[in-house]
């Protein structure tokens, strides 16, 4: 595992295994952030004309050089690597590893403003998620249970946990997390939300990238052997769902497909017109469609839904792909280091983990 980590959580982990180290690692290489302030809105511009589309090929950039200011309704500034937006219980909720305490921040979309900071623990595991009545986080040894009315931490449910970052997704009335030892989780855990307690493990005999939900399963990725892995919670059968994939890593589900970030290692370059992006059939792991959205999809992110997929990378900075015609209908370069994506409130939310920064975009 390697998508993202600080400096922090790499020493702090070399110290308490190769060096028995109890002492405090150094600050992390980021570039600093400025501290926690009360977002400031702006009004947003009229939206930038429809750029146009080229389906399943790369895409020359169709946005103006001021396309992040054109689309920006509010732009807040969050320290400690803002990742993994989660809209959830009328908030937008933020993970943010890297601050002093690593924490959630929790954001009003009303104000966008910061309501709350939730401590986790922890910068190893960075994951989020969200059942019907809790939010939940990796932290040291296990994942927390948050009430969203007080944002106290009511539970905590212990399992061994690893180098991770990503989402904790929930279906099938679980919560479902990676475990394993050191960098390698090679287990898949099954969470009751009611009873706050590890349901079940599930040995996976490789070590997963990234996991999310939908379509009435899980999907994790196995980026060292290139292959997509498909988990049925119904049987408890594991099979492989596609393979000959290129350094595979985040993935999200909508618009009755998976869609899945390619060339996702921090070395790895697409090409001019290699595909970032795979569109995977749930069902049969027929790729449906290939898209070049731009450079590595390291350090990036995806969402989907029915309208529309979101993909966060470090070049170009968002790109919009239409599922119902498989095209790329926009991009927004700018210059912002790595990040996630996800639409919630009526708007777009990037983030800019480097930078310390998450804006507010107009679809």
């Amino acid at each position: 595992m390697n998508r993202r980590v600080s400096l922090r959580a790499a020493v702090a982990f070399s110290c308490a295994f190769l060096i028995g180290c109890a002492s405090a690692a150094p600050a992390p290489t980021r570039s600093p952030s400025p501290s926690p302030t009360p977002a400031e809105a702006s009004q947003s511009p009229a939206a930038l004309p429809t750029a146009t589309a080229t389906p399943r090929a790369s895409l020359e950039p169709t946005a103006t050089p001021d396309a992040l200011a054109a689309r920006t309704q509010a732009e807040l500034h969050i320290s400690g690597g803002p990742d993994f937006p989660l809209e959830a219980f009328g908030s937008l909720w933020i993970l943010t590893p890297d601050a002093d305490e690593p924490s959630i921040t929790r954001v009003d979309p009303t104000t966008n403003e910061i309501v709350a900071q939730i401590p986790v623990g922890t910068r190893l595991c960075q994951a989020i998620g969200a059942t019907d009545d809790a939010l939940w986080a990796c932290t040291r040894g296990g994942v927390i249970r948050v009430d969203p009315e007080t944002n106290a931490v009511t539970a905590t449910v212990e399992f061994p946990t690893a180098e991770y970052f990503g989402y904790l997704p929930s279906g099938e009335g679980a919560l479902w997390a990676l475990s394993g030892e050191v960098t390698s989780n090679n287990q898949l855990v099954r969470i009751d939300p009611e009873g706050n307690s590890v349901a079940d493990t599930f040995a996976l005999g490789f070590d997963a990238e990234w996991v999310t939900y939908g379509e009435g399963a899980l999907w994790l990725t196995d980026k060292s052997a290139g292959k997509l892995w498909k988990f049925d919670p119904e049987t408890e059968s594991l099979t492989e769902h596609a393979d000959g994939l290129t350094e595979p890593g985040q993935s999200a589900v909508g618009a009755g497909s998976v869609w899945l970030a390619v060339h996702a290692d921090r070395d790895s370059q697409p090409g001019p017109n290699g595909a970032t992006i795979l569109r995977i059939d749930p069902v049969t792991g027929e790729i449906q469609a290939e898209f070049a959205t731009g450079g590595s999809m390291f350090e990036g992110g995806i969402y989907a839904s029915d309208e529309a997929v979101w993909v966060r990378a470090l070049a170009p900075f968002l790109a919009h792909i239409d599922p119902q015609t498989n095209e790329i209908v926009e991009t927004i370069e700018s210059n912002q280091a790595g990040g996630s994506v996800t639409v919630a409130y009526g708007s777009v939310w990037a983030t800019s983990l480097e930078f310390g920064k998450v804006w507010r975009l107009t679809p």
